[in-house]
């Protein structure tokens, strides 16, 4: 798949049915390298693969230049990047300004998914391990995925542990 122009942030283009880790990967570096305002990730246990990739961290540095960047992370069990030493906590830690980490309830948490949302336009949505789909003009799935979002986000728990390696 020539990637370079299937993921444009804003532009249609339907749904991209995303198979092996590789074109996940692809789709997630696509949203990291265009965002603007606000990135939103959902994660089981902010995988390693995917949001742990040096070349997914080096795409967001243009972001971390945006007027109000800020990324939001939902993740339900913490305990596995802390463990690793995920760089994404590395970067929470310099970067506490632009990057927001909470725990969410496990109840609430959609067993296995994960989402990455970028300006509330364009998404990243894995349903199960290796089966996700993207969609970088999605109108409708996106804005609500942003609100459920939201909602969880004001509800979730600090995680006392990124506190004290924040302070």
């Amino acid at each position: 798949m020539a990637t370079e122009n299937v993921f444009i942030l804003g532009q249609e283009s339907g749904i991209i049915r995303l198979n092996t880790l590789e074109s996940i990967q692809q789709a997630d570096l696509a949203l990291a390298s265009q965002v603007r305002r606000q990135l939103l990730l959902l994660s089981h246990d902010l995988d390693l693969a995917r949001f742990g990739a040096s070349s997914w961290l080096e795409a967001l540095k243009p972001f971390w230049h945006e007027r109000d960047a800020m990324l939001r992370i939902l993740v339900a069990h913490p305990e596995t990047a802390l463990a690793l030493s995920h760089p994404l906590l590395a970067l929470a830690r310099r970067l506490t300004s632009y990057i927001q980490i909470k725990k969410i309830d496990p109840a609430l948490y959609p067993a296995e998914e994960s989402w990455l949302i970028a300006d509330g336009l364009a998404l990243v949505r894995e349903q199960k391990p290796g089966m996700a789909y993207a969609d970088m003009r999605s109108l409708s799935t996106a804005p609500e995925l942003t609100e459920r979002f939201n909602a969880w986000f004001t509800h979730a728990s600090d995680i006392a542990e990124l506190r004290s390696l924040m302070l």
